[in-house]
């Protein structure tokens, strides 16, 4: 079999003279500002849907980016004890919501194309470029923009209500990105082995849904999404997104794709949705800042909220300050598997029989 292909980057690189420990270091340096950017971006857009610009709100909502996470804390310590684990998380053993911190952990480039692609769909303020946006995401995190879709339902029926017309979203701005991207991008990620494997709820890997299953996901949706949900409900019943977030969580958090085992999907479906609960409830809570006594109990309750959530990601620094002080430099990168070209590669990240799949036959022609 033919090597597998470099980089562009690292190629260049190495083309003009650079050894392959110089292409690498540059390949992280620029991976570094492409994640900075993106997240600059998503604290830009953050601002502009809260309508804040003061120094102490922008901080804030950047803390409140950093730190958003569900209540893991108390999951862990009721199902594990103490001390912690390196990641809590997985408390329940079935279903995981991730942090904002942890998915730039462990998945940036389908994090923050994901929050990028909800942010601007909660801002537009029409629907001519949803078309433009959801098959842009797809590049990234097919996953994410699937499990979005009853979000964008929610925001369609928002424009709706507020006087817009379908004809936006159908319009010829709209269709052309979708009808000329999406047959591409299907035909490639067609490709993908894990396409192979069923769609199938998590329970199934462990025998079936059981009284204590259904237990542990009841307590946990409460924990992950209910403190924001109460705060968020409270001022926004008559929103439809609300509903749509809480049911994209109670439908992906089980869902699985591929192998027996693979979690990608469960994780990467609910992105959107936690993004979008995220921006909710900080909107919630500078509103709340502005409505008097009864708004300052808001307020609180929902600062009070965050500061628990933000155990999640104190955990994953603390990791991190763990491995630099072993490594003994700032520069600890996880380099060990350059390339998916091997045995050990995750299956559901490999492609297979791409010789015979007309997507490649055609691109390789």
């Amino acid at each position: 079999p033919s090597p597998p292909a470099m980089p562009p980057l690292r190629r260049l690189l190495i083309w003009a003279g650079a050894g392959e420990a110089a292409a690498w270091l540059a390949a992280r340096e620029l991976l570094l500002f492409w994640c900075a950017a993106g997240i600059a971006l998503c604290l830009l857009l953050l601002c502009l849907y809260c309508q804040r610009q003061s120094v102490k709100d922008v901080l804030l909502l950047a803390m409140i980016l950093i730190g958003f996470s569900g209540w893991d804390i108390v999951g862990q310590i009721w199902k594990g004890g103490w001390p912690l684990p390196d990641h809590i998380e997985w408390w329940s053993g079935y279903f995981q919501l991730r942090s904002n911190t942890t998915a730039l952990f462990w998945a940036y480039n389908q994090a923050i194309p994901c929050w990028l692609m909800s942010a601007l769909l909660l801002l537009e303020e029409d629907m001519r470029s949803y078309g433009l946006i959801l098959a842009a995401a797809l590049f990234y995190a097919p996953f994410g923009a699937a499990g979005s879709l009853l979000c964008v339902c929610a925001l369609i029926l928002r424009h709706i209500r507020g006087g817009h017309s379908l004809r936006e979203l159908f319009s010829l701005q709209s269709m052309m990105p979708v009808c000329a991207i999406v047959p591409i991008l299907w035909g490639y990620y067609r490709c993908n082995a894990g396409m192979n494997g069923k769609i199938r709820l998590c329970w199934n890997d462990y025998g079936g849904l059981t009284v204590g299953i259904a237990a542990t996901w009841l307590v946990f949706l409460c924990l992950e999404a209910g403190p924001y949900a109460a705060a968020v409900i409270g001022r926004e019943r008559k929103e439809p997104l609300v509903y749509a977030v809480l049911l994209t969580l109670i439908v992906n958090s089980p869902l699985a794709v591929g192998e027996k085992g693979e979690v990608a999907y469960q994780l990467s479906a609910v992105m959107p949705a936690l993004f979008l609960l995220m921006c909710l409830t900080a909107k919630t809570l500078f509103c709340a800042r502005e409505e008097g006594a009864r708004g300052a109990r808001r307020a609180g309750a929902i600062l009070l909220a965050l500061l628990v959530g933000a155990a999640t990601p104190a955990v994953e620094y603390g990791r991190a300050v763990r491995t630099i002080r072993e490594e003994g430099t700032l520069f600890a990168v996880a380099d060990e598997m350059k390339t998916l070209d091997t045995k050990d590669a995750p299956h559901n990240f490999t492609a297979g029989g791409i010789s015979e799949n007309p997507f490649f036959r055609f691109a390789l022609r």
